[in-house]
């Protein structure tokens, strides 16, 4: 006979995706009335181990399925199996099989996202390096071509028009002209290289969002037009190679926000990517075009530290007792800061929940064990903090 085991239960918008609905089918309609319960085992597994798959993006759930079976044909099972879902937490409560805790604990988890950054190549356009400008562009296709002198490269000289904030000692300008821009992707070209290197080689991938962001001003030497448009995107090519805008955000140039020696952040942000999505799992591309209207062309803008970002919830491994107390290990970005926070009551507001502490993700992973007293059930978030 197990005994009923502690309540292990996150708020997380995952749990409101449509196929954790099978967990629920599951239980609701699981056949407590045949002979052997470990008929009833392998059904809420063989159905939660599907649901594993739908909810997360990686290869882990036939681990699950494989420990499932395993644990089902030893274990006899007594009791009843209950689980109530809200908006966005789930309750796992007197549940009688330790198997089917760590199947279904895999669902929980209540933590800020993480991120990770994808390298883009000449990011900051550093190259060519060049005493004053350049028209060539190293790793960006230019349009309509680096002959055009429409973009290329500058040094951030000291003077009158040094910008304070620029990335390195170079930035990138590109003229206000109808439909001229520089992007790159996994099969675009440069100056130098008529045949793609395929060096930028990143991919949506299902169940990560992304957030792009550009560092941008108007020059100085060459003023822009106020009202001159400036397009920054992230896309994916589609069969016929052509140009999909996933994500984009417009600027506008207002010479009373731009000064021209201070380079202003912006972003567009990509929200988490569906499998039915056409974009998921091609390569990802990133495009700053000017989208000038030929009455105001003219002048330019410069450009600096384009970064792209993955983002992706934590994720808890290996929940269970140890030494009488509960715990789990937590696996996230490098150098994330969480604190862990418990109640007894998931309806409470999160000022009202207890601090078991913080800890600090150095190495990917790191364990963490409430060595407070034993409750009926318990609920556990974790929060991202500076």
């Amino acid at each position: 006979m197990l005994p009923s085991i502690f309540v292990f239960c996150a708020k997380l918008g995952l749990l409101r995706l449509p196929g954790t609905a099978n967990i629920l089918i599951a239980g609701l309609f699981l056949p407590f009335g045949a002979e052997s319960p470990r008929i009833r085992v392998i059904w809420i597994l063989a159905v939660a181990s599907f649901d594993l798959k739908k909810v997360f993006a990686e290869d882990h759930y036939w681990l699950v399925s494989v420990l499932a079976l395993i644990f089902a044909v030893r274990i006899r099972v007594p009791g009843k199996f209950r689980l109530r879902a809200n908006e966005n937490t789930c309750t796992f409560a007197h549940m009688f099989l330790a198997l089917r805790f760590f199947v279904l604990s895999l669902l929980a988890a209540g933590f800020a996202l993480r991120a990770a950054t994808i390298a883009v190549p000449n990011y900051s356009f550093e190259t060519p390096t060049t005493a004053f400008a350049s028209p060539s562009i190293d790793s960006w296709q230019q349009l309509p071509n680096s002959g055009s002198f429409t973009s290329g490269v500058f040094t951030n000289a000291p003077g009158s028009g040094f910008i304070d904030n620029c990335d390195g000692t170079q930035a990138a300008f590109l003229i206000a002209s109808p439909q001229a821009g520089i992007f790159q992707d996994y099969d675009s070209t440069d100056y130098a290289n008529t045949t793609p290197t395929h060096a930028f080689n990143a991919r949506f991938e299902v169940g990560k969002s992304y957030h792009l962001a550009a560092a941008i001003t108007g020059s100085t030497n060459s003023p822009l037009s106020n009202g001159s448009t400036l397009q920054v995107a992230l896309y994916y090519r589609d069969v016929a190679s052509n140009m999909v805008n996933v994500a984009s955000t417009n600027i506008s140039y207002d010479s009373s926000l731009f000064s021209g020696v201070h380079f202003l952040d912006f972003q567009t942000a990509l929200g988490t990517v569906q499998p039915a999505d056409p974009w998921a799992g091609q390569h990802i591309g990133i495009s700053i075009f000017s989208t000038v209207s030929v009455a105001l062309e003219g002048g330019a803008w410069d450009i600096d530290n384009v970064r792209l970002l993955s983002i992706s919830p934590p994720v808890l491994l290996n929940p269970g007792f140890s030494g009488g107390h509960f715990g789990f290990t937590l696996q996230s970005e490098l150098g994330l800061r969480f604190e862990i926070l418990a109640s007894t009551d998931a309806s409470q507001a999160i000022s009202n929940w207890t601090s078991l502490g913080k800890i600090t993700n150095v190495i990917g992973t790191v364990p963490f064990s409430d060595a407070g007293p034993n409750f009926d059930r318990r609920f556990y978030r974790a929060v991202q903090t500076p």
